[in-house]
């Protein structure tokens, strides 16, 4: 019997007559009836439940007779996604939005009138305190531009070995200027200014509240400081893709962001001896070498990461000369891109055989060349080739037989091989 709306007693006298009693009692006990119950309340308040699963389901087990409560809220000067966290992290409700803004929230509970207009004035209540805090968090933020922000990075530690964010920054805008050397994907400028602008939103108070919108923090203040579209959307863009159904970098400036921030991440990484043991990624290392390569492949820019390699490579040597020797820096270097290859041969075994994928990843080192290659042996029918390789092969040995043909060894063959090194990679 639900606790506030149900009948004081009910009387069951037979066993099959328990869950039709419970409905009598306003407890609707098939969880599948209440989901359906709270999609249909949502979808006929405009909110698509897709959208918020996992909300959907934490009102589904936290209910016993669903019902929904609609308020009203004013998010004048926040960024739609952190209103939008506010509502449906913080408070558990669902936003309502007229043209991009959220203008009021949808709550669903266990328990409708009579007490339904105290429900609502408590929510509105709640989310507006919150919604201040953030407001306030803003305009203590705005005090400071973002671009005057960035040598506040050089206080912040990335890590021991490697160094402050602002050092971490320095490289991701050199390997920026790498790609746009190969691929003339934006200006170096705008890279420039977009590299260092990417990161001085973990300056402010408001990443302080909301971390996972890093990024998306920054995008918003660069736009209230008139930079550049593009740079201010890149801001946003070098964090995508995240999660493997995010959206990729629109953006030319975006695309390139991405790829450098998240090659660094992996180099950085491997140089602090943060490698990856394990099925576990508490780095997100494995996540930054799979999602760099779903940008390469699916924007279609050939990039040798062995070049961009060899091109960071004096750069690391000299930053982190004074804490780890020359040596190690080519071997933590060597087994970056060995994990890189090995992200590449799964990434790519997804879509095509495994023989093919590995014969091809073999003879490159960018990820598209390879899809490319992969793609190319699995569409089309080489077996003329084949047949004509083997007439060669069938011939040549025939003519050995015959004395016709001699094949002369190497005179000086190696007695071992040579152990791989940096250049040889």
């Amino acid at each position: 019997m639900h606790r506030a709306l149900g009948n004081p007693k009910i009387k069951i006298e037979k066993e099959e007559e328990f869950f039709e009693k419970l409905k009598e009692g306003k407890v609707e006990y098939s969880e599948i009836a209440r989901r359906e119950k709270i999609k249909n309340i949502l979808e006929s308040a405009g909110v698509d439940p897709e959208k918020y699963k996992d909300l959907v389901e934490i009102s589904v087990f936290s209910t016993e007779y669903p019902n929904a409560v609609i308020g009203e809220v004013d998010s004048e000067g926040i960024p739609e996604q952190i209103a939008e966290d506010i509502l449906k992290n913080t408070v558990f409700v669902f936003p309502i939005k007229n043209n991009g803004k959220i203008i009021r929230f949808i709550a669903i509970v266990d328990n409708p009138s009579p007490n339904e207009l105290e429900i609502k004035k408590g929510y509105e209540f709640v989310i507006k305190s919150r919604f201040d805090d953030a407001r306030f968090y803003i305009e203590e933020d705005r005090k400071i531009k973002l671009s005057e922000r960035i040598h506040l990075l050089e206080k912040i530690v990335f890590n021991e070995k490697f160094g402050s964010f602002y050092d971490r920054q320095v490289f991701v805008s050199k390997a920026a200027d790498f790609i746009y050397a190969k691929t003339q994907m934006s200006s170096r400028e705008k890279l420039r200014r977009a590299v260092m602008l990417s990161k001085a939103d973990i300056t402010t108070g408001l990443f302080r509240e909301f971390p996972e919108h890093q990024g998306y923090i920054g995008m918003f203040y660069a736009i209230q400081d008139g930079e550049d579209e593009e740079i201010a959307t890149a801001i946003y863009e070098h964090k995508l893709p995240e999660k493997q159904d995010d959206p990729l970098p629109t953006t030319q400036t975006g695309t390139v962001i991405s790829i450098a921030d998240k090659i660094i991440h992996i180099f950085s990484g491997f140089l602090s001896s943060l490698e990856v043991t394990s099925e576990e990624d508490p780095y997100g290392i494995r996540r930054a070498a799979r999602n760099m390569i779903r940008v390469l492949i699916e924007k279609g820019i050939d990039l040798d990461i062995q070049e961009l390699a060899d091109f960071l490579f004096p750069f690391f040597q000299e930053h982190l000369k004074d804490k780890i020797s020359e040596d190690e820096i080519k071997e933590k270097i060597i087994s970056a891109l060995e994990f890189i290859k090995e992200r590449m041969e799964n990434y790519l075994s997804s879509q095509f055989k495994k023989d093919i994928v590995r014969g091809v990843i073999e003879r490159t080192f960018s990820p598209y060349d390879a899809f490319l290659r992969a793609k190319s042996l699995s569409e089309n029918d080489f077996s003329d080739l084949f047949y004509v390789a083997r007439r060669v092969r069938n011939i040549i040995e025939q003519a050995e037989e015959k004395g016709l043909l001699s094949i002369t060894e190497n005179p000086n063959p190696k007695s071992e091989i040579e152990s791989k090194t940096y250049d040889e990679v």
